[in-house]
């Protein structure tokens, strides 16, 4: 069977080359509405990762991930790649998403921050990095992304995976998440 997906062969060289060695770093901060995070609740649902991918239905791959909290707190949670926007359900509550609307929303990997291991504490905030590769502390391996046909995006949602109240500070924390992805073209 022919696979009729653009690929590099329809570039010269040097321009196959050239998107070879593209990389792309996406920015987020998804809005989290102030509450008392049990751990195994969905924080949020669905952020459109815009040029995920060079070419429309195209792939890449996600090699890095890192977590800025500007409320310097440390929390675990699991980021949810999708081809396609699916809701993992209603924030601040369990998933609960259908077997069909799992198989719906083309999941293409899981990337689990672990605030125990590579997080820098810079006095007012948090940096975690998750570690992809192999040999090194909690490895991840990479995510290979593929945006749906026509599209360059993917999808992320998120599942907390420790208990966080991000309400008893005080202060709107509704921001305080900021998500650094590393994308290789």
């Amino acid at each position: 069977m022919a696979n009729n997906k653009p690929g590099l062969n329809k570039f010269t060289v040097q321009e196959a080359t050239n998107k070879l060695s593209q990389q792309h770093i996406f920015r987020t901060t998804p809005t989290i509405p102030s509450a008392d995070y049990a751990s195994g609740d969905v924080l949020f649902n669905s952020v459109e990762i815009t040029n995920a991918v060079l070419d429309p239905g195209g792939k890449s791959k996600l090699v890095g991930c890192s977590v800025i909290n500007t409320a310097d707190q440390t929390w675990d949670f699991d980021l949810v790649f999708m081809q396609v926007a699916t809701d993992l359900g209603t924030v601040d509550s369990a998933p609960n998403i259908s077997a069909s609307n799992t198989l719906a929303a083309k999941i293409l990997g899981v990337v689990q921050m672990d605030a125990s291991v590579y997080t820098s504490d810079l006095t007012n905030s948090r940096f975690s990095t998750a570690i992809f590769g192999a040999g090194v502390g909690n490895t991840i391996p990479p995510v290979l992304l593929e945006a749906a046909a026509g599209s360059t995006s993917v999808y992320m949602g998120c599942i907390a995976r420790a208990g966080q109240n991000t309400s008893d500070s005080g202060a709107d924390t509704s921001d305080h998440l900021s998500i650094i992805l590393n994308i290789e073209y």
